[in-house]
């Protein structure tokens, strides 16, 4: 693609976006985008992983978010989006491209580094560039015809990188042979028992076969073995009858949920948004926020899922008695998992926390009203991030602490009443 025109493009999208954009956010220091200079074009690649980050997450926030925006924002959103994940990927082909180069003159070249460098040429900036070639074509729609002229070059097929071509080809292959899923459900591994649930009750209510599902955490309903999984997956998102989002907090921040999301928004195709018991309507945002989403915490919503899903799919639902089990089932989990967020909410068992989830509530409580973010709580208490992201979501199942999301930020956290409460209850303090 041309680089010119695309920097152009960046600027036009962001001018678009400007009152959205905080100030001084492009500028952040952000230590773990800085590559070592012994790489070739090492200040380049990490100006541009960390532009891709940043506007990454700046346009997912803003197109699945719940900002008021027009037409032409939503549409500059989801290419801020793409742009920022094409940038970060053409970031780290071009490292890893180096960083094979470097090994071979010293003749260590492995197969880990090589089968890196071949799965982000091959496969993941491919797919990256046909996902920007969508969200560029809604754009330009919004454009006048001086605006468009400028950007309609990278629209060309002569500018496409030729691995597009043989994508294309695949899909134009894989039509013959097309999926014969007709239900897909996109979610996070966090709602897996949900989902399994969820499955039982529609196979039940509508009499489909586990070949014509597709849920790519659950048993029976997986990806077959060795597909590329990418591209089975963008196709099967697009050639599904149904679809349904299982929408949660932790759903709304995996990628590949968010990715399947704005997909099936885009191709215009029914799409279903079912909360999970204790999400709330207003966590979605930006399009999704126009679609009417059912609570699987009620029992009237999800038997009217079922009736919906059944016109979609121009299958007569069983009579309810065939499947009110499945349902009960449901709303005995959903019960459960209130009764259990209430009791922890209301007891304090010091065997329960480690001695890293105490250094957090110590450190919490002693900054007061400020919060702090991951990395912050990472440095403090001198532990690996990994093991401080897993105490800080553990601590908020808990109620312990509390977190909060600012558009284009990091999460920070703070100590909540009862996290105060359990560390003067136990003497920590």
């Amino acid at each position: 693609m041309d680089w010119w025109i695309l920097k152009q493009l960046r600027a036009m999208v962001l001018e678009d976006l400007n009152e959205f954009v905080p100030h001084g956010y492009f500028e952040k220091d952000l230590h773990q985008f800085k590559l070592p200079d012994e790489i070739q074009g090492s200040k380049h690649f990490s100006n541009e992983l960390k532009w891709g980050y940043l506007a990454g997450n700046l346009g997912r926030e803003l197109f699945f978010g719940s900002v008021q925006m027009s037409a032409r924002q939503v549409s500059a959103s989801d290419v801020l989006m793409n742009l920022g994940l094409l940038a970060g990927l053409e970031a780290m082909c071009g490292v890893t491209a180096q960083l094979a180069k470097d090994l071979i003159s010293k003749g260590s070249l492995n197969d880990n580094v090589k089968s890196v460098e071949e799965q982000l040429e091959n496969q993941y900036t491919p797919i990256a560039l046909n996902n920007m070639m969508g969200a560029l074509e809604q754009y330009l729609r919004y454009l006048n015809q001086k605006e468009k002229e400028l950007f309609l070059p990278l629209l060309e097929k002569s500018l496409f990188d030729s691995r597009l071509y043989a994508i294309e080809k695949k899909q134009e292959d894989m039509q013959e042979n097309k999926s014969e899923i007709r239900l897909f459900i996109s979610h996070s591994s966090a709602e897996k028992l949900f989902v399994e649930h969820l499955i039982e009750l529609i196979r039940a209510a509508l009499n489909l076969s586990s070949s014509q599902i597709r849920c790519t955490s659950i048993n029976g309903y997986r990806l077959p073995v060795g597909v590329n999984t990418d591209e089975q997956l963008r196709r099967e998102v697009h050639e599904a009858d149904a679809f349904i989002g299982v929408i949660s907090r932790q759903s709304l921040n995996s990628i590949y949920v968010v990715f399947e999301l704005g997909a099936r928004w885009g191709a215009g195709r029914s799409l279903s948004p079912v909360l999970v018991p204790g999400t709330k309507s207003e966590i979605l945002g930006g399009p999704l926020a126009s679609i009417n989403a059912l609570s699987a915490g009620d029992r009237a919503q999800l038997y009217q899922l079922v009736e919906n899903l059944g016109q979609v799919l121009d299958i007569k639902p069983e009579m309810p008695a065939v499947y009110d089990r499945y349902i009960d089932a449901i709303v005995k989990q959903n019960k459960s998992v209130t009764s259990k967020a209430e009791e922890s909410s209301n007891r304090f068992d010091s065997d329960e926390l480690s001695g890293g989830q105490i250094k957090i509530l110590k450190l919490l409580a002693k900054i007061g009203d400020k919060r702090l973010v991951l990395q912050h709580v990472s440095n403090a208490i001198k532990e690996d991030v990994i093991r401080v992201e897993y105490y800080l979501e553990q601590l908020v199942d808990k109620n312990l602490i509390l977190s909060s999301y600012a558009l284009g930020e990091s999460t920070t956290y703070s100590l909540s009443k009862n996290g105060r409460a359990y560390l003067v209850e136990k003497n920590l303090v």
